[in-house]
C-alpha cells in the first residue's frame, strides 16, 4: 500500500503524505477532514471542534485552498489581484486570493479537482468583502463538470453558476469583521458520472478576498450581519460620496487659489509696468544715462573735428595765395 493521500495542515499547506487507512482513521477521530478524494486536512485543537460522524458520512468536504488556484490567462481576463498571506478574523495566518480592483476588467481564478463518480461533495469557502460594494458588482462562483481532459463547449453549457454579488445566493451565514462582510459558503455538488470538475471565481467591478472555509461553529463568536445588504451598500455609498465631495471641495479650493494667485501676479505686473512707464525703471534710467553720456562725448568731439578742418582749409588757402603771387 502506498502513501498516496496528501496531508495538509490547518492553513492548507502540504506537510506530507500518508496511507489511505491512516487518513481514514484521522478523519473518523475528528483530527482531520476530507478535502478531496486523495487529500485530508489536519485540524488543530483550537481550530474547529471534531467532525461528527453524521458530517463525515453526509459528504466529502472540499475546502478552498489558494495554492490550488491560478489566474485565467485567456484574452478575456485582465486579472487584478493576487495570492497572499493575511491575518484572518481569528488572528490566524492564512493564504487568500484577492480578486478585482473595482474595474470593468474581468478577473478569474480556477482550479481543477479530481472527484469520484456519482458522489456528493461540499465546496467550502469564505468571501470577505471590504465594504465598498458597487451596484454593478459581478461576483460568481462557477462549477464546471469536465467530461474530457479539457473543457468542451457542452461542459461549459452545463456549468453551475452561483451569484455571490450582493449575497444573491444566500451564504450559510453572514458575519461582521470590523466594517467587512464575512460570507461563509458551502456549495453542494453532485458529480453525476464525472471524475473531474473545475471551480472558478469570477469578479468584475468588485474587490474581494477568498478565504479558506471553516466549519460554522468557528464563526459563532463573530457578530451577526444583522442588517440588509442594501442598507449596507447605501451606508457605504454615503461615506464614499462624502469622501468624493470633500475631495472635490479641496480640489476646488486649490484651483481657486491657483487662479487668484495668477490674477494677482498679472495685476502686479500691470501696475509695475504702468509705474515704469511714468517714472521709469532703474534699468531705463541706466540706459538713458549711458545714452546721455555717449551724447556728451559726441558733442565735445564735434567742435575739435571742426577746428581741425578749418585749420586745414586755412593752410590750403594760404598756399594757393602764395602760388598766385
Amino acid at each position: 500500500m502506498e502513501k498516496n493521500v496528501v496531508v495538509l495542515d490547518e492553513f492548507g499547506n502540504v506537510t506530507g503524505t500518508t496511507y489511505p487507512k491512516r487518513a481514514k482513521g484521522l478523519v473518523n477521530k475528528g483530527r482531520a477532514e476530507v478535502v478531496d478524494a486523495d487529500t485530508i486536512r489536519i485540524l488543530s485543537k483550537d481550530f474547529c471542534p471534531p467532525l461528527s460522524k453524521e458530517d463525515n458520512e453526509m459528504s466529502n468536504v472540499i475546502c478552498f485552498n489558494a495554492r490550488d488556484f491560478r489566474f485565467d490567462k485567456s484574452d478575456k481576463c485582465e486579472n487584478e489581484g493576487g495570492r497572499m498571506f493575511v491575518t484572518d478574523m481569528f488572528g490566524e495566518s492564512v493564504e487568500v486570493y484577492e480578486l478585482g480592483r473595482y474595474t470593468e476588467g474581468l478577473t478569474q481564478i480556477y482550479a481543477d479537482k479530481s472527484v469520484e463518480r456519482d458522489a456528493s461533495y461540499v465546496f467550502r469557502f469564505t468571501v470577505v468583502n471590504d465594504g465598498k460594494p458597487l451596484d454593478s458588482e459581478v461576483s460568481q462562483f462557477i462549477v464546471v463538470p469536465i467530461s474530457r481532459e479539457e473543457i468542451s463547449e457542452d461542459d461549459w453549457e452545463n456549468r453551475y453558476v452561483y451569484n455571490l454579488s450582493h449575497c444573491e445566493y444566500k451564504p450559510l451565514m453572514s458575519k461582521k469583521w470590523d466594517s467587512k462582510l464575512v460570507a461563509v459558503y458551502e456549495i453542494p455538488i453532485r458529480t453525476d458520472g464525472f471524475e473531474k470538475v473545475r471551480f472558478i471565481f469570477s469578479v468584475k467591478n468588485a474587490s474581494l478576498r477568498v478565504f479558506p472555509g471553516r466549519e460554522s461553529e468557528c464563526y459563532k463568536d463573530l457578530s451577526d450581519f444583522d442588517f440588509s445588504y442594501t442598507e449596507w451598500i447605501n451606508g457605504t455609498k454615503e461615506k464614499i460620496e462624502k469622501s468624493v465631495k470633500d475631495l472635490n471641495v479641496d480640489q476646488t479650493v486649490k484651483e481657486v487659489g491657483h487662479q487668484v494667485k495668477e490674477s494677482v501676479t498679472k495685476i502686479s505686473k500691470s501696475v509695475w509696468n504702468g509705474l515704469n512707464s511714468v517714472f521709469g525703471s532703474d534699468e531705463n534710467k541706466e540706459e538713458r544715462h549711458e545714452a546721455e553720456s555717449a551724447g556728451n562725448v559726441n558733442e565735445n568731439a564735434a567742435p575739435e573735428n571742426t577746428e581741425t578742418e578749418k585749420t586745414v582749409q586755412t593752410e590750403q588757402c594760404s598756399e594757393s595765395d602764395d602760388q598766385n603771387v
